[in-house]
């Protein structure tokens, strides 16, 4: 009984992948590599964006998308109160203050009513989290942030590709993270 395993997902690489990684490690390029530019390039044709920038993880990139702004220490930032604890901290590191949203109990993803609850003019950016492939309500995050002058930071580690409303996931904010 106790060598006994619940797998919560199960891999979906197949043999083009693997054999893309494969020639990945024949080349001796598991950094920044010719790849990663490709990658960034088609990353941007896909989401129709001008820029991409891939980086190790996605929690180097909600540090990054906190720290380009300069933001004043001990300002706050909403983030959802159940998802990886990547949010809260790339805020810590940040020198600023997370502040814990509210989950819909029936998306899992950060409410909008609890969003405009836990408001103060010391916040200077949501970082929303698309969780497990469900969307937040950006037609209603996005218009309420910029009347309030937040930046949305859009976390998209978990909907990759993803549509809400006729438009890419990740592409509602002012940073997107995939």
């Amino acid at each position: 009984m106790k060598n006994l395993k619940v797998r919560l997902s199960t891999p979906t690489v197949d043999n083009i992948e693997l054999s893309q990684i494969k020639k990945i490690f024949d080349n001796s390029w598991l950094g920044y590599g010719p790849n990663v530019g490709k990658f960034e390039k088609a990353w941007s044709s896909y989401f129709k964006v001008k820029h991409s920038i891939g980086v190790n993880s996605c929690t180097a990139a909600l540090h990054l998308s906190l720290a380009v702004n300069n933001f004043k220490k001990n300002k706050k930032v909403l983030v959802p109160a159940m998802t990886f604890s990547a949010s809260a901290a790339a805020v810590l590191y940040c020198g600023l203050k997370p502040i814990f949203v509210d989950i819909d109990p029936k998306t899992l993803v950060m409410s909008y009513e609890d969003l405009k609850k836990k408001y103060t003019k010391d916040c200077v950016a949501i970082i929303t989290v698309h969780f497990n492939g469900q969307p937040c309500e950006m037609e209603k995050i996005v218009p309420w942030a910029k009347k309030k002058k937040l930046i949305v930071i859009e976390d998209c580690a978990q909907t990759c590709g993803g549509t809400y409303k006729g438009k890419k996931l990740g592409t509602w904010g002012g940073f997107w993270l995939f």
